[in-house]
């Protein structure tokens, strides 16, 4: 028989048109048999389906496809997009938890194998791996980071603070500002380049506690602080000795308008204190509360041992009569002028007073 055949229907467009259900046991296709069994579950077009034949749609995607096991897995073309959004992705065994933002982070990332084990055993969170963000630092740079110890500086690292938040080992430091110390500046302050201040340099004015005004140099107490008393330590110097004398300035924290609220100088140490004009000692006041004008040991209360010449009724007309030494009597209407060694202005008071002169100058010498 040549020709096409047309059952049940009317068309016979192919060699065999059947209207309604073929019934076989078997089916050829170009001399080889057909599983008839799979016929029956062929998937919905492009949607894959348990135990069914996965079948592209019209635009050769499919979806619903539960593993996939590929040896290479690639993009036909440049502008195909390998989209892979899954709820869980995991990578050898291991869930992915990072975003594909954060992944991006590793674009152009070339760490050769050693580079990459240097990470071995870090605990990074997403948070501290998010800080690495944008970096843009070198090699070069990175390495300053290499070796740093916390709280000490180190040449050529950069500085991390202690967990108290000092830093050691700095040789030099400069700024172009201020530098505000909460704490005690330790050693010596320097300017310029002076290994220490020796002198006030290019400092005009000096205030602690206070503004200076109308001077170069103010203190102000705060009245709570280095108190003797009522009163403020306000300077002390000390000698270089083991056990140094100290000299010491005091003012009181009173009101001014009470006259016995007094300031006080003087040595703390029992030592004498004395006072003195071009490098010599012009007077000095001794631990035994002995007062030497003109000597540095006095052997009384009050000791002068010098003397200057006084005009007596300079420009006046009282009559003076003096008896020298020699016994001669001398008596003027006009100045007279003599050695003293102290002038008082008015009375001198006094349980008893010792002059030394010579007898002859005396009469009636009655004993006491």
């Amino acid at each position: 028989m040549t020709g096409n055949v047309s059952i049940g229907g009317t068309t016979s467009t192919y060699k065999l048109d059947v209207s309604g259900t073929i019934n076989s046991s078997n089916l050829y296709g170009s001399g080889v048999i057909a599983d008839l069994t799979l016929i029956s579950v062929i998937t919905t077009i492009g949607t894959g389906q348990a135990s069914k034949v996965l079948t592209l749609d019209s635009f050769r995607n499919v979806v619903n496809v539960a593993s996939l096991a590929v040896d290479t897995l690639v993009a036909n073309t440049a502008t195909n997009i390998l989209n892979i959004n899954p709820t869980t992705l995991q990578i050898k065994g291991t869930t992915l938890t990072a975003t594909a933002i954060q992944l991006n982070v590793l674009n152009g990332f070339r760490g050769t194998t050693s580079n990459l084990n240097v990470l071995s055993g870090t605990c990074a969170t997403s948070a501290d791996l998010t800080k690495l963000n944008a970096i843009t630092a070198s090699a070069t740079e990175l390495n300053t980071l290499a070796g740093v110890v916390a709280g000490t500086a180190g040449n050529g690292k950069a500085v991390v603070l202690s967990g108290s938040g000092s830093i050691s080992n700095i040789n030099t430091l400069s700024t172009t500002g201020a530098i505000a110390a909460g704490g005690l500046l330790n050693g010596f302050l320097a300017y310029g380049n002076q290994s220490a201040i020796t002198s006030v340099g290019s400092l005009t004015e000096l205030g602690i506690h206070s503004t200076p005004t109308d001077e170069y140099f103010s203190i102000t107490g705060s009245g709570f602080d280095y108190l003797d008393g009522s009163n403020t330590r306000m300077l002390t110097f000390s000698g270089s000795n083991l056990t140094p004398v100290q000299f010491q300035i005091e003012v009181h924290n009173g009101t001014s308008a009470t006259a016995a609220n007094a300031s006080w100088i003087g040595n703390i140490t029992n030592n004498d204190l004395r006072f003195g004009v071009n490098d010599l000692t012009s007077m000095i006041v001794t631990t035994t509360g002995r007062l030497g004008i003109g000597t540095t040991s006095p052997s009384a209360p009050l000791h002068v041992p010098g003397s200057n010449n006084f005009v007596f009724g300079a420009g006046g007309t009282t009559v003076y009569c003096f008896r020298t030494d020699s016994g001669a009597t001398e008596s003027a209407l006009g100045p007279i002028t003599y050695s003293v060694a102290a002038i008082f202005g008015g009375y001198i008071g006094c349980t008893a007073m010792a002059m030394t002169s010579d007898r002859r100058l005396k009469r009636n010498i009655q004993p006491s």
